[in-house]
């Protein structure tokens, strides 16, 4: 399970989570509904609809901006801290996270996030013509920054 504001990934995670899905293991990704800021969302909305492919499970915090950073490896291991899960925290910033291996912990994170917030992201809509222009600017946008 991945909790992030924004999800944006370059060839080597996108490989990654490729092999990851033909081994059937489970991939979720929790991201916020609402943002504080758009370009970032509107790029991480076009990784989200390219993961849709690969029977990844989608979820927006239905709720607020939840700027919160969870992850959650084989129901064992809780990852938490400042990195939010894109290419800019992985690769460029120096970010920080905290690794519990404590089931009491885990299943108190699982069950907040559970009881609080989300609604699946089904379907994506074909767009119009000016939000794909949107799509695109912010994408490039992003990686100008």
């Amino acid at each position: 399970m991945i909790m992030s504001p924004y999800i944006i990934l370059d060839i080597n995670i996108l490989n990654i989570i490729k092999i990851l899905i033909k081994k059937n293991i489970e991939i979720v990704f929790i991201v916020s509904y609402k943002t504080d800021n758009y370009f970032i969302q509107f790029s991480s909305l076009i990784f989200l609809k390219f993961l849709m492919n690969y029977k990844i499970k989608i979820f927006f915090l239905e709720l607020g901006f939840y700027h919160r950073k969870i992850y959650i490896v084989d129901k064992k291991y809780v990852f938490f801290g400042s990195m939010n899960f894109d290419i800019r925290s992985i690769y460029i910033n120096e970010e920080c996270l905290f690794i519990m291996n404590d089931i009491f912990f885990l299943n108190k994170i699982i069950k907040n996030v559970k009881k609080n917030f989300f609604f699946k992201f089904i379907n994506y809509k074909k767009t119009k013509i000016l939000l794909k222009f949107i799509y695109i600017v912010s994408f490039l946008n992003y990686y100008i920054q």
